[in-house]
């Protein structure tokens, strides 16, 4: 079988169209989502991907969210494509993935033989505590669980910081023997899962973000409106404006070339299929 390697922008055209094909879905099952971190970044600078970019990334308060799961196992969801989740595969992560198990895909981060395909991601959006406290050291504990449970996968030689490489020297060998990486996942779904919207004053994506940067006001998930991206029309947060500026600053200037920093996927066709 002969390889069809994409290029940089036929694997963000591929992205799109998983996409498009989520939002449909959404509409038609009346889900709430709505475009976040850099994607959303994307739309409101550039009607589109950050120029660099190689990733969308979508987010679902919590209800909507096993919603979505639900229909999936139920067989409505797109012939074409899978979704990956704890719920559905036992994907460790505590968010789903949207792939397209068509177009393989290799990314540096990871180790050569973990198979992957080209995705979308779609996190959940949970209650958090009220108490800074409790919320900061629940992250503490969040950001631990995240690399424990996606350790094997780790490549070691990629340039992560010190600390993740130290953590990834420890956890790695107990993850040959004991099914550590089960055990995060499974408390790091508990843990995310802690409070319901609504119980609490503000929320935010848990399992995998920028800890008390992810928290707003409940409503900030629910307040949504159409924008453009790459010529089609998706949901973005009425208040993006406040949610960009807590998780990055002046998200509107461009950032230098040393910080434009992509996924660096290499992408092929009919490599790994199903």
């Amino acid at each position: 079988m002969t390889n069809e390697f994409l290029s940089f922008d036929a694997v963000k055209h591929e992205e799109l169209k998983i996409l498009v094909e989520f939002h449909d879905f959404c509409e038609k099952y009346n889900l709430c989502y709505s475009l976040s971190y850099g994607t959303l970044i994307g739309a409101v600078r550039h009607k589109g991907f950050i120029p660099w970019d190689d990733d969308i990334d979508v987010v679902m308060p919590r209800k909507d969210y096993d919603r979505f799961l639900g229909l999936v196992q139920s067989g409505r969801f797109s012939p074409w494509l899978r979704v990956q989740a704890t719920e559905i595969d036992g994907y460790l992560p505590s968010f789903a993935k949207v792939i397209n198990p068509k177009i393989s895909v290799q990314t540096e981060r990871d180790r050569p033989s973990v198979p992957e395909w080209l995705w979308i991601d779609v996190f959940p959006i949970d209650g958090i505590s009220d108490s800074n406290l409790k919320a900061t050291i629940m992250f503490y504990e969040v950001k631990l669980l995240d690399l424990i449970c996606i350790v094997s996968r780790l490549n070691f030689h990629y340039p992560h910081p010190i600390s993740m490489k130290i953590l990834m020297a420890i956890f790695y060998p107990i993850s040959l023997v004991l099914p550590i990486e089960k055990w995060a996942s499974e408390r790091l779904h508990k843990l995310s899962r802690k409070y319901d919207i609504g119980e609490t004053k503000r929320a935010g994506q848990i399992g995998w973000g920028f800890g008390l940067r992810e928290a707003f006001p409940n409503r900030y998930f629910t307040d949504v409106m159409d924008a453009e991206f790459e010529g089609h029309q998706f949901k973005i947060p009425t208040h993006y404006d406040e949610m960009l500026t807590q998780l990055y600053g002046d998200y509107m200037t461009i950032p230098p070339a040393d910080k434009q920093v992509s996924h660096q996927l290499t992408a092929s066709v009919n490599s790994r299929t199903e």
